[in-house]
């Protein structure tokens, strides 16, 4: 009703000088209003049509304790939004020479010898089904008194370590798709052993700095990080909470960085733009081997997603850590990008209700009502 009313008082009135970006930024703010009071949305919001920001807002705190608002530049976990790193280290890697995604992960991570896989399952497990989640691996490493999320752990240690767990793979290789951030741990070790540099490292030197991701980097708790969002989620009870403790080494690969809005819109502009073959961008390549995700008319790449919102393909990856839930989601059919990255939620676990995922799909469809209108 609040998009109608204002696109009828504009149209019929006769009111020209009304751009396209200045309904739209009504209609949005509504819709963000709504998102804040519903769901106690804190965070950012950018839309850019054809290169040009037709929307930006930034809402709530970063930090409760000192009443410090969140800034367009505020930085935020970006959680599974990680695995689209990952994903084209590998496939640079391979365009390089120095992999091929039909190798088997066994050539690049040994098993420990205390492991309970077995030696001819493990070479079974290849590059391409880490990256497309039917290595019939387990979600998570198992914690244990040696290895925890709150440690600062080496990724050869934490790799060493989770692979000398029991039921570590729980179906056979290419069988089916089941989500596996461990599996994209697996393939950050992939990347160290052969790029011979330390993961991060890797990414800093061929994605943050070669493409000006100034603001993008791995999180740890213990680091000093200027403008960085805290997150905060709802218990049971409805208390606020303080995410704590967790270290990103523990995720490396899989949901261990930080980033802004504005950062991931020139990721995006990076996977849809650089060429991977002479044939592919980044982008196509990681959407090209696609499998049947957890929904249907779901479908997962190389560490990106593809559905439909609409009637128009959305290509895209969300996130949701402890703290913070996110998305960024590219729309080919109009060079539309909309990315969404927020530092509070409700108590949801780690299967419920993205809120930076819905306003997103929220957004566009009210770009598409607007674009049928005026």
């Amino acid at each position: 009703m609040i998009f109608l009313r204002s696109v009828l008082v504009f149209v019929f009135a006769g009111v020209s000088s009304f751009s396209y970006a200045q309904v739209l930024t009504e209609v949005v703010d509504d819709l963000v209003k709504k998102y804040e009071r519903k769901h106690s949305f804190h965070g950012n919001v950018l839309v850019v049509e054809n290169g040009e920001t037709v929307y930006s807002k930034s809402v709530g705190l970063a930090r409760v304790e000192s009443q410090t608002p969140n800034n367009m530049d505020s930085r935020f976990m970006v959680a599974s939004i990680s695995k689209t790193f990952t994903a084209a280290a590998i496939l640079k890697l391979e365009k390089e020479g120095k992999l091929s995604i039909e190798d088997p992960v066994s050539e690049y991570v040994k098993l420990p010898k205390r492991s309970e896989i077995v030696q001819e399952d493990w070479d079974k497990i290849k590059v391409k089904h880490l990256l497309n989640h039917t290595s019939g691996l387990i979600r998570d490493f198992k914690e244990t008194a040696f290895l925890n999320r709150s440690d600062f752990n080496s990724l050869s240690d934490i790799v060493s370590r989770s692979l000398m767990s029991d039921k570590i793979l729980v179906f056979e290789p290419g069988e089916k798709f089941y989500y596996s951030n461990f599996g994209y741990l697996l393939l950050a070790a992939v990347v160290q052993k052969a790029s011979k540099s330390f993961f991060e490292n890797y990414l800093k030197a061929n994605f943050f700095f070669k493409h000006k991701l100034y603001s993008t980097d791995e999180y740890h708790r213990f680091k000093v990080i200027d403008n960085m969002s805290d997150g905060y989620f709802f218990n049971e009870d409805r208390r606020l909470r303080k995410r704590c403790c967790d270290d990103a080494t523990a995720l490396r690969g899989a949901a261990s960085l930080y980033s802004t809005v504005g950062d991931l819109s020139l990721w995006l502009d990076f996977l849809s733009t650089e060429m991977y073959s002479e044939q592919e961008t980044y982008i196509e390549k990681m959407t090209k081997d696609i499998v049947q995700a957890d929904f249907e008319d779901q479908y997962y790449g190389f560490g990106l997603m593809i559905d439909e919102v609409e009637g128009m393909q959305r290509i895209y990856h969300n996130g949701h850590e402890w703290g913070y839930v996110s998305v960024m989601s590219i729309y080919p059919e109009l060079n539309l990008k909309i990315i969404v990255l927020a530092n509070r939620h409700e108590f949801i676990g780690f299967s419920g209700f993205n809120a930076a995922d819905s306003i997103s799909k929220d957004i566009f469809k009210e770009i598409i009502k607007l674009k049928t209108v005026l």
